[in-house]
C-alpha cells in the first residue's frame, strides 16, 4: 500500500466488526473470570506440588544425604587421625601400657566438637584393644568433657560385647564398621536411662589398626552426631514455607526407622519401628527398596504427605534419608495466591470494559491495512514495507514486520553457518573420543607375572589424548622391559607420534632382550626417518632380569629414574654384588639415588652413540620412572612440584606397595595443583623388588 494513498471511510461491515469485537471481549472476559475462579486452585495446587515441590524436596533430600555421607566420612577420618596420632606416641609406662599422652590424646579426641553441628564431641568411647581382643585402655572423660570412669574395662576381654568385638575383628582387614545399635559397652560405663532423647542411646562403631602396632583403635560414635544433621533441616525448611517438614532415615533393610523427629518415649517414639509391621506403609517400603527419589503416602492416616528419598553414599551402612512435607503446607500459599489473582482479575476486567469500544474500532481499522501488506510479504515480496500508521501495539507490529524483511536473509545465512560450525565441532569431539579410546588400548592391558617384582603403571592425560607413553615388555625368559616416554607437543599430533613410538618399541624390544642401547638406537633411526626436526621424544628404558635382580637401563633425554634403597641395605647389596659404582653404604635412613645416564632424545639426530648402564637390585629396592609432568605440575602460586617433593614423598612412603605408592604420588601432585588442572600428562611406573 502506498504511503500517499488517501484515507477512505470505513464501510458499515467494519463498524459491525468492531461491535462484534467489543461484545466478544466482554463475553470472553466474563467466561475467563469464571473459569479462572473455578480452575486456579486445583491447577496451581497440582502444578506446585508436582513441579516445584517434588523437585525441591528431591534436591533437598539429596543434599541432606550428602551431608550425612560427608559427616560419616569425617567421623571415620577422625578415627584414622587418632589412630595415626597414637602411633606417634612413645610406648606407655603405666598400668595397661597407657601413657598420660595417650589418655590425653583420647580424651581430646572424644570431646572435639563438630563445627556448625555439635558444640561437644561425638565419641562415647575410644578404646585401644590388643591383638588378642583385650581392652588395654580407654578415654577417661566423655564427649562433654566430664570425667568418665572406664578403668573397670581395662584388661577385660572385648569378647563380652559382641557388636564391638565383631567390629574389632573386621578391622584386621582394614576398616571395621558396625551399623546402628544400642551399645551395652557404653551403657556399662555411662548409663543414660534418664536421657530424654532416644537418639543418644544408640551408636555406630568404627575400628582401625594403630599403625606400626598390633593394637586396634575402636571408636563408638554417639548417634546424636547423625540425628542432629537431620534435625537441623527443619529450620531452613520453615523459612521457605514448609513448617511441617522433618527428616528421617531407614536402615539398609529399607524397613527399620533408625532416625526420626518423633522419638519421645513418653509420647511417640518411632526409633526402631518397622514400616511394614508398626506403620503399615508397604508402598513407602517399596519406594525405599527401589531407590525412588520421592513418594506420596499418608502419615499419620488421613494426613497426605510427599517425601523425598535419597540413599547415603556408604556401601557398608546403606542408609536411606527421607524428607517429608505435609500437603497442607503446599496448598496454603496457593489459596492466598488465588485471592490475590482474583482481585487483580476483577480490576483488569472492569478496566477492559471501559476500553473495549474504543479499542475495537481502532484495531479493526489499522489491522485491515496491516493485513493487506503482510499478505504481500507472505507471497515472497520482501521489498514490501508496511505503513506505520500509529505508535501503539499495532504500529509496533507494523515496524517489526519491516525489520523482519530486512534481516530475514541475513538471519538465515547466519543460522546455516552456526549449524555447520556446531556439526563440525561435534565431529571433532567424536573423533577425539574415539582417539582417546584407541590410545587407552595402546597402554598395557595386563602385567606379565614376575614373582620377585611388584610393579604398576599410571598415565593421567592432561587432555583427551596423551603424548606420554609407558609399557611393560616381556623381552625374554625372566626379562621385563620397563619404559616411560614423553613425546614433544600435546594433542592429536603428540598422540599420533606416541602411537608410532609404541609400534617401534613393541616390534624391536623383544629382538634385543636386555640390550637396551640397541632398542634405543633402532627407535631413534626409525623416528628420525619418519618425522621432521620438530618432532622427537624422550625415553627411559630399563630391563629387569628376575634371575639375577640386575637392572639394565638407558636414558634418552628423560628425567633420571629414582632408586630408593631402604635403611641398612648394604648387606643385601654386598651379597648380591653390584655392577654399578653406586653408593651403597649402610645407613639408618633410606636413600634416594638418581640413575643418571643421558643420550639425546630420540628422533633429533640420525644416529646416536648409545651406552647402557646396570645396577644390582636387592630385596626392598624401589624403582620409580616418571615423566616431566610430575615434576612440572604447578600450583596456584606457579611453583612446580619438583624433584625435591617427589624425593621426600618416596623416602616417607617407600614401604607402601607399588600401587598405593603410585596413587600417593598422583594424589600429592593433585593436592599441590589445587584448583588448577595439571598442564602436562602425569605418567609413572613404580616397581619394588620383593
Amino acid at each position: 500500500m502506498s504511503a500517499t494513498a488517501p484515507r477512505t471511510a470505513l464501510p458499515p461491515q467494519t463498524r459491525r466488526l468492531g461491535t462484534k469485537l467489543g461484545l466478544a471481549l466482554l463475553g470472553t472476559a466474563l467466561v475467563c473470570l469464571l473459569a479462572f475462579t473455578l480452575m486456579t486452585l486445583p491447577l496451581l495446587r497440582d502444578s506446585i506440588r508436582d513441579d516445584r515441590v517434588l523437585l525441591f524436596v528431591e534436591q533437598s533430600t539429596r543434599a541432606l544425604a550428602e551431608n550425612v555421607s560427608h559427616a560419616v566420612e569425617l567421623y571415620r577420618s577422625r578415627v584414622q587421625t587418632t589412630a595415626a596420632s597414637l602411633a606417634l606416641l612413645p610406648a606407655g609406662q603405666g598400668r595397661s601400657g597407657a601413657s598420660r599422652d595417650a589418655l590425653r590424646l583420647l580424651n581430646a579426641a572424644a570431646r572435639q566438637p563438630v563445627p556448625g553441628l555439635l558444640e561437644h564431641g561425638i565419641f562415647d568411647l575410644l578404646l585401644v584393644v590388643s591383638a588378642d581382643g583385650t581392652i588395654l585402655y580407654a578415654n577417661t572423660s566423655d564427649r562433654f568433657g566430664d570425667p568418665l570412669n572406664t578403668t573397670a574395662l581395662w584388661r577385660k576381654p572385648l569378647r563380652s560385647f559382641p557388636p564391638e568385638y565383631d567390629t574389632f575383628l573386621a578391622a584386621r582387614a582394614g576398616l571395621g564398621k558396625h551399623d546402628w545399635y544400642c551399645s551395652m559397652l557404653v551403657a556399662s560405663v555411662n548409663p543414660a536411662a534418664a536421657d530424654p532423647d532416644v537418639c543418644r542411646l544408640h551408636s555406630i562403631a568404627f575400628a582401625l589398626p594403630v599403625p606400626n602396632s598390633s593394637n586396634v583403635l575402636l571408636a563408638v560414635v554417639n548417634w546424636e552426631a547423625v540425628q542432629k544433621i537431620l534435625d537441623d533441616v527443619e529450620t531452613p525448611m520453615q523459612r521457605v514455607g514448609f513448617p511441617s517438614a522433618y527428616a528421617f532415615m531407614f536402615a539398609n533393610d529399607s524397613d527399620t526407622i533408625i532416625a526420626h523427629k518423633f522419638r519421645d518415649p513418653a509420647r511417640v517414639n518411632n526409633y526402631g519401628t518397622s514400616l511394614l509391621r508398626q506403620h503399615h506403609l508397604p508402598s513407602l517400603h517399596r519406594a525405599v527398596q527401589q531407590g525412588l527419589l520421592s513418594h506420596r503416602y499418608e502419615y499419620p492416616p488421613g494426613s497426605p504427605k510427599v517425601s523425598g528419598l535419597s540413599r547415603v553414599d556408604d556401601p557398608d551402612f546403606g542408609w536411606t534419608v527421607g524428607l517429608g512435607i505435609n500437603d497442607s503446607d503446599v496448598i496454603a500459599p496457593v489459596r492466598a495466591l488465588v485471592w490475590r489473582l482474583a482481585g487483580i482479575g476483577l480490576a483488569i476486567f472492569f478496566a477492559g470494559l471501559a476500553l473495549a469500544y474504543f479499542l475495537s474500532h481502532r484495531i479493526t481499522s489499522d489491522l485491515r491495512h496491516l493485513t493487506d501488506s503482510v499478505r504481500r510479504i507472505g507471497r515472497g515480496v520482501f521489498g514490501e514495507r508496511v505503513e506505520v500508521r500509529s505508535r501503539d501495539e499495532v504500529g509496533q507490529l507494523a515496524a517489526a514486520f519491516n525489520q523482519m524483511t530486512e534481516t530475514l536473509v541475513a538471519r538465515d545465512t547466519l543460522i546455516l553457518a552456526q549449524q555447520k560450525q556446531i556439526l563440525e565441532q561435534r565431529r571433532i569431539e567424536q573423533e577425539l573420543r574415539i582417539a582417546a579410546e584407541v590410545q587407552k588400548r595402546l597402554f598395557p592391558q595386563f602385567r606379565p607375572h614376575f614373582t620377585s617384582l611388584d610393579y604398576v603403571g599410571f598415565c593421567r592425560p592432561a587432555r583427551s589424548v596423551s603424548g606420554d607413553y609407558y609399557d611393560f615388555l616381556p623381552v625374554g625368559p625372566g626379562l621385563l622391559g620397563l619404559l616411560v616416554a614423553d613425546v614433544c607437543g600435546k594433542g592429536i599430533s603428540a598422540a599420533l607420534l606416541m602411537a608410532s613410538l609404541h609400534a617401534c618399541v613393541r616390534t624391536h624390544a623383544p629382538l634385543y632382550a636386555a640390550r637396551c642401547g640397541q632398542v634405543i638406537s633402532t627407535v631413534n633411526s626409525l623416528l628420525y626417518a619418519a618425522t621432521d626436526d620438530t618432532h622427537f621424544a624422550t625415553m627411559l628404558y630399563a630391563v629387569y632380569d628376575e634371575s639375577t635382580a640386575l637392572l639394565t637401563y638407558i636414558n634418552a633425554g628423560h628425567h633420571p629414574a629414582l632408586l630408593v634403597r631402604p635403611a641398612n641395605g648394604a648387606a643385601a647389596a654386598a651379597a648380591a654384588g653390584s655392577a654399578l659404582p653406586l653408593p651403597r653404604q649402610a645407613s639408618a635412613q633410606p636413600a634416594c639415588i638418581p640413575l643418571e645416564s643421558h643420550i639425546p632424545p630420540v628422533g633429533i639426530f640420525e644416529s646416536v652413540a648409545v651406552e647402557h648402564r646396570t645396577v644390582q637390585l636387592a630385596r626392598g629396592d624401589l624403582l620409580v620412572l616418571y615423566s616431566d609432568g610430575i615434576l612440572e605440575a604447578a600450583g596456584e602460586d606457579a611453583e612446580e612440584f619438583g624433584r625435591r617433593r617427589l624425593t621426600d614423598l618416596l623416602l616417607r612412603n617407600h614401604h607402601l606397595p607399588a600401587a598405593a605408592l603410585g596413587e600417593a604420588i598422583l594424589d600429592a601432585v593433585g593436592l599441590h595443583c589445587g584448583a588448577h588442572s595439571p598442564a602436562d600428562d602425569l605418567t609413572l611406573i613404580v616397581a619394588r623388588v620383593l
